[in-house]
């Protein structure tokens, strides 16, 4: 279905060899790229769409000659059936000389094969080191900057590099080499540390770890690693990463924040605590008694069978979405004809907790399907992976408790979710 996988002999350098400890380049260890220059085209302008659609969540940043500038939707990202040379080159004019950078964050949201690329980095590496409590997130750089926008700096994150175009350098140290500098805290091995963007490092340069490549090239380095990206030559370059948040409290989608979000949910369903009154703050013991009733109703709060629920459906599709924040969004049941063939990855199953008489959540992708216990030996059945003909699920699985049309919305409401793919329609057929 997604035939972008990282060789095992590389993941397992990773996960035991390199990971939390040393940096690594490996050669075009691939044998299909993580992205086509197409998908990333198609990925941005997927992305204007939803800009103009008015989310805002993920404006992409932009520097010209290290220093931020506006963002323009119509002039930084690429035109319908604009090329990537052709992209270069208008961005490159409106830059008027100046070195250019950009930065896309969250770029596994805007679906295709960015999605399905990183959830296969995530999963290799989960399989091999657990799941990282913190998360993960994914990004696209793009620009021909000589030097990175950002200076040296050190990150919280496990970073997994592919260059997709041009050729790319990173200078990586120890964290030891910088650790004396006044901007580094006690404690910051496992810290974002940005040090200062004047700062010469040309004095440190032989004691760097140089990564460097070309299209197809994967580079590792740890969180506990400063580093800072070089531009070969003058040309553009586009890079994208996949990186990981050892701490579980690092990423939105951290145990922390689901509760917080599960809270959040709650309270707009309507929730009002039944508090005591509170004392006022000028009185003796006032701050006191106010801040042990505010812990004492976020208590029963987290205690709440309701919200208990809701933070079960939110680590769900924390962990359906394999740590990622943003996944793309769901897309419209597609209508399914019964000679329709589609395909079901065994590697990525629909998941359920606990099962219940009323309806309850199983999620795939990040997304949440509500089923009852009657569809389950369907999902059980397409979790097996492998190629399925639409009128023979339906016929098989259309019973007492599904009528055919229940078996039909079901397996629409899957298709929504990317729980599958279509390789054979009966209108392409007939055609």
């Amino acid at each position: 279905m997604h035939p972008f996988k990282i060789p095992s002999a590389v993941l397992d350098a990773i996960a035991h060899e390199h990971w939390g400890r040393s940096p690594a380049v490996w050669r075009a260890p691939n044998e299909v790229p993580y992205a086509t220059p197409e998908a990333v085209l198609a990925a941005l302008r997927g992305l204007h769409a939803r800009l103009d659609g008015g989310d805002t969540a993920t404006i992409p940043r932009v520097y010209a000659d290290g220093q931020p500038v506006g963002f323009r939707m119509d002039e930084h990202l690429p035109a319908e059936g604009e090329g990537f040379d052709a992209w270069e080159a208008r961005v490159a004019a409106w830059a008027r000389g100046r070195e250019l950078g950009m930065l896309v964050s969250e770029v596994q949201s805007l679906g295709g094969d960015l999605w399905w690329s990183a959830v296969a980095v995530a999963r290799a590496l989960y399989e091999r080191r657990g799941v990282t409590p913190g998360g993960a997130h994914s990004e696209i750089f793009f620009g021909n900057y000589r030097k990175s926008f950002f200076g040296v700096h050190k990150d919280s994150l496990e970073t997994v590099t592919f260059v997709l175009r041009g050729r790319k350098r990173f200078l990586v140290w120890p964290y030891e080499v910088f650790a004396d500098r006044p901007e580094v805290f006690e404690g910051a091995e496992a810290s974002q540390v940005n040090l200062d963007p004047e700062l010469d490092y040309g004095p440190h340069r032989d004691r760097a770890v140089v990564l460097e490549g070309g299209p197809g090239d994967v580079f590792f380095w740890p969180a506990s690693y400063w580093h800072v990206a070089e531009g070969v030559d003058d040309a553009f370059v586009t890079t994208a990463t996949v990186a990981f948040f050892p701490s579980a409290s690092r990423a939105s989608g951290c145990p922390f924040r689901i509760a917080n979000e599960a809270i959040s949910r709650f309270a707009v369903d309507g929730f009002s605590s039944a508090d005591p009154p509170y004392a006022a703050p000028t009185s003796a013991g006032g701050v006191r008694a106010i801040v042990d009733g505010l812990d004492a109703t976020l208590r029963r709060l987290l205690d709440d069978e309701t919200v208990r629920r809701a933070r079960r459906e939110f680590g769900l599709m924390w962990a359906t979405a394999y740590g990622f924040r943003r996944v793309p969004e769901e897309g419209p049941a597609p209508a399914l004809d019964p000679a329709d063939v589609f395909e079901v990855d065994a590697e990525n199953p629909l998941r359920w907790l606990d099962g219940e008489d009323a309806g309850f959540p199983t999620s795939v992708n990040g997304l949440v399907v509500t089923a009852t216990p009657a569809f389950l030996p369907l999902v059980e059945h397409l979790n097996k992976g492998g190629r399925f003909v639409v009128g023979e699920l339906v016929a098989a699985f259309a019973r007492d408790t599904l009528s055919e049309q229940d078996v039909l919305d079901a397996l629409g409401a899957l298709g929504s979710v990317r729980f599958y793919e279509l390789v054979a329609r009966e209108g392409d057929r007939a055609g």
